[in-house]
């Protein structure tokens, strides 16, 4: 996939994600504590390979640092075929405020990319399921992005 595809598949997206950065220890310091979604791609044939949302205590920087310092427990079976491969895992977040935005938020991301792509990103197995319409009520919606 070339640049100008890359941009294509994330124009559904609009804007207040990050930069895309490559998922490693030394970036981890980088990623804030705040609950949120993700996106993980392969940097060789930039694609989104997996969207996911981290809703804990420690956020982001607790997530995405579980797929850092314990690769074969959380990440995916296809992002570990990936990395077995020499790719180099990035990944892009955007903050969601707190964790029931974040779980209302991913659904509509991974829907969002089906849409585009007529089927799930390779990493994700399911869409979850979204928050009742009472819970969702209260979640404000989040921008979405574009690399």
């Amino acid at each position: 996939m070339d640049n100008s595809e890359l941009k294509e598949a994330k124009d559904w997206m609009a804007k207040g994600w990050s930069e895309w950065l490559l998922l490693d220890k030394k970036n981890l310091i980088r990623i804030p504590k705040f609950s949120g979604v993700y996106e993980i791609s392969c940097q060789a044939v930039l694609c989104i390979v997996y969207i996911g949302s981290a809703t804990g205590h420690g956020g982001l920087r607790q997530r995405l640092g579980q797929r850092i310092n314990n690769p074969k427990k959380n990440l995916s079976g296809y992002e570990k075929q990936l990395r077995k491969q020499g790719c180099d895992l990035m990944f892009s977040y955007v903050e969601t405020g707190n964790a029931a935005q974040a779980r209302y938020h991913e659904p509509a991301f991974i829907n969002e990319y089906k849409t585009h792509h007529g089927h799930l990103p390779p990493g994700n197995k399911v869409t979850p399921h979204s928050l009742p319409p009472s819970a969702s009520a209260n979640a404000k919606p989040v921008n979405k992005l574009s690399p």
